[in-house]
């Protein structure tokens, strides 16, 4: 199991992009968990659409 930190002003949060580069990386039997500290639930959503989104394109022009 991997995590992920969305929390703005923790020292080690990431933005999307470098979470899809982990995700990319890591072998794809890791379950990764994305970790939010007091975010509204339209940010949690927008990032999961948003990566949901950048995968399915990436898997779809990528399909190997």
């Amino acid at each position: 199991m991997a995590g992920i930190i969305f929390a703005p002003g923790q020292r080690r949060t990431v933005n999307l992009m470098t979470a899809l580069k982990i995700r990319d990386r890591l072998d794809g039997n890791i379950p990764l968990y994305g970790v939010f500290v007091n975010q509204n639930v339209m940010d949690m959503l927008t990032f999961f659409l948003l990566a949901s989104y950048k995968v399915y394109n990436y898997t779809v022009m990528n399909p190997n």
